[in-house]
């Protein structure tokens, strides 16, 4: 039962609400269908997923390394400041 709530927490994660969101609007907008070809939709979600999943999580591990934050989890606010900061 723990596995199957980690696996929720995961896949529910904040991180990937961009990604499902812009899957859902090319996949069923027939506008944005129409007008962009599917090799602009493969790049368009190739660099959302970099900078929303790929470079939050490579500055959370590189701080953890220089031991800017003590856990890639984050759990206070004072932790949270940077990472975000950067990541912007």
């Amino acid at each position: 039962m723990m596995k199957l709530a980690q696996l929720i927490s995961i896949i529910g994660h904040p991180l990937f609400m961009p990604s499902y969101a812009f899957g859902l609007l090319i996949s069923f907008n027939p506008y944005i269908n129409m007008m962009i070809s599917d090799s602009t939709k493969k790049i368009l979600f190739i660099v959302l997923f970099l900078f929303t999943i790929v470079l939050p999580v490579l500055t959370a591990v590189t701080m953890k390394q220089f031991k800017l934050i003590d856990s890639i989890f984050m759990r206070n606010a004072e932790e949270r400041k940077w990472p975000f900061t950067f990541t912007l």
